[in-house]
């Protein structure tokens, strides 16, 4: 029997709220499109609320237009099928800024708990000095028609996947293959209804997990051990932890302890001398790297220049050291038989961090994955022989798919007679709680 995560559509007969029309609401409303916007053009949420919010906002109002946007870029396909449906023709035939008043206006209504002529009203006062009044009662009318909406009843998988759990028909396939469709109905169903955990790791240099955690809990901001990885604290309730000194003298960091695993498996069982760090921006992982290896040559390196700025902040701030080297991962600037170990966080779909980035099932092509597994397998091609006899190199992705990881890792033991798989594993949220992680620990034989 399938369960339904979704309010019912609102009828007509709601009174208006008129509580909700105050200047706060109508600001969030104003973000909100401005959000919207930004996400249609990027593709990026977190880059959408980041812009939206650059000047002085209230609280109240980046609460509102925040959990509005979540809901609105998690549902972005439904949305748009219903607008479709009830206006009889294309979103693309309006304006950008009416598409972006009608998602906005429709989201409020369908699963805010808004009466359409509240909404319509608090998009009006948003709107009338920047389109077109004549706009006005179209966007009324069609918000009537959204909040008498007749949802239809899915005859299959791929029309229950999207219609109850807001996920892309093929996206839902490709859960089914990976997860069977118990597992992919568990897996859309979690990421819908649990927020994610934030996660901090205590810098070992500096302060143990056990007396940070007691620090957070004299100011209110109680955590529990992560039971994935030992320096890992999750935080059970939410708290602006950047803004704690804590955070500020390099206590501790903010990290997935998914991409913590991946550290330790690299360096256990086998003492490092050097390490590359080889796509470390920025740069969580490269600390971590330092905390458990402090002796070891540490060498952090990543495409973008810009970002490995971010990695030696995040060092500074941590009171670590490592060279940092701006290099192609596919042409490393390194003579062969460097290394020890080697950490290779490829870049990837990001398909795992679905719970954290809820736009990417509406955003994200296969065509993008093609490449991305071709830059994948470059980069791993070219890292393999920095490693000595005997190194190893542990290959990541937080991405849920077989293309990009076991296939990727497959390919490359059957062309690399002297790669031997040590180890492969997969995290993923409703199994593990963390971000869709997969890593594979590969050693280079002896000649």
């Amino acid at each position: 029997m399938f369960l339904r995560f979704r309010d019912e559509p609102l009828g007509t007969h709601l009174t208006v709220n008129h509580k909700a029309m105050n200047p706060y609401y109508i600001h969030a409303i104003d973000r909100a499109i401005a959000i919207t916007l930004h996400l249609e053009a990027t593709g990026d949420l977190h880059q959408s609320l980041d812009v939206a919010f650059r000047e002085n906002i209230p609280t109240q109002v980046r609460a509102i237009a925040t959990g509005l946007s979540y809901t609105l870029a998690s549902r972005w396909g439904v949305v748009n099928k219903v607008l479709e449906e009830v206006q009889g023709e294309n979103l693309t035939r309006s304006s950008s800024l009416l598409r972006a008043a009608l998602r906005v206006g429709a989201t409020e209504v369908l699963w805010q708990s808004k009466h359409p002529i509240e909404v319509s009203q608090a998009l009006g006062r948003v709107l009338r000095d920047k389109t077109c009044r004549k706009i006005l009662p179209r966007i009324r009318w069609v918000l009537k028609r959204v909040a008498t909406f007749s949802w239809p009843r899915p005859r299959n998988f791929q029309e229950h996947a999207f219609w109850t759990y807001f996920f892309p028909p093929q996206m839902a396939e490709k859960l089914k293959y990976l997860y069977g469709e118990p597992g992919a109905l568990h897996f859309m169903a979690f990421v819908n209804q649990e927020k994610p955990t934030t996660t901090i790791r205590a810098n070992r240099t500096r302060i143990s997990p056990e007396e940070l955690a007691q620090r957070l809990a004299q100011k209110g901001t109680p955590t529990k051990p992560s039971p994935l990885v030992e320096d890992f604290l999750l935080l059970e309730t939410t708290h602006p932890v950047m803004r704690l000194e804590e955070f500020q003298e390099g206590l501790f960091t903010i990290q997935d302890p998914a991409s913590g695993l991946a550290v330790v498996r690299l360096l256990e069982g086998k003492p490092a001398s050097s390490i590359l760090d080889a796509c470390a921006a920025p740069g969580r992982k490269t600390g971590y790297l330092r905390g458990l290896a402090p002796e070891a040559l540490l060498v952090a390196g990543d495409l973008s220049f810009s970002r490995l700025l971010k990695t030696r902040e995040e060092l500074r701030r941590l009171g670590h050291r490592a060279h940092l080297v701006a290099a192609d991962g596919s042409c490393p600037p390194f003579k062969n038989g460097t290394f020890t170990h080697i950490l290779l966080d490829a870049p990837c779909s990001g398909s795992g961090t679905l719970w954290s980035h809820p736009e990417r099932r509406w955003f994200r092509k296969d065509q993008d994955l093609e490449n991305l597994v071709q830059t994948q397998k470059a980069i791993l091609e070219a890292l393999f022989p920095l490693l000595i006899p005997g190194g190893r190199i542990l290959y990541a992705t937080c991405s849920l798919w077989r293309e990009e990881n076991e296939d990727v890792i497959q390919d490359f033991l059957e062309s690399h007679p002297r790669a031997r798989l040590i180890s492969q594993e997969r995290l993923a949220p409703h199994t593990h709680g963390t971000t869709g992680f997969f890593m594979a620990l590969l050693e280079k034989n002896l000649p």
